[in-house]
């Protein structure tokens, strides 16, 4: 096999079963089984709404470092906000706190 057709094999290989990703500031290489590309080609969040990108502009977003299957494949701009929501939760959890409070502390100063 020439070279040019096992870097393609290699390729598409990685694209369905290696994941790069990076824990505690250090690189790491995860394998396993992706789940498949989405039959028409689309982002699996927003098909319908903004994404007509190719499967082949799609990322792949997995939360389950021991099982890479739980995953899906979406377009680079969800996978932007994605993952802008999960390093930002602790801070939206701590926004619920807060109003919830809030809220209490008016209703009990409407009902004194």
């Amino acid at each position: 096999m020439d070279k040019q057709k096992y870097l393609i094999r290699e390729k598409v290989y990685n694209r369905l079963h290696v994941i790069y990703t990076v824990r505690k500031g250090k690189e790491i290489i995860l394998r396993g089984n992706k789940r498949p590309y989405p039959k028409n080609g689309k982002c699996e969040l927003c098909p319908a709404l903004r994404c007509g990108t190719k499967a082949s502009s799609l990322v792949y977003h997995h939360w389950d470092d021991k099982d890479i299957s739980k995953g899906m494949w979406i377009c680079r701009r969800c996978h932007s906000i994605v993952e802008f929501v999960i390093k930002n939760i602790k801070i939206y959890k701590k926004y619920l706190k807060l109003s919830y409070n809030i809220n209490e502390e008016t209703i009990k100063c409407i009902n004194v």
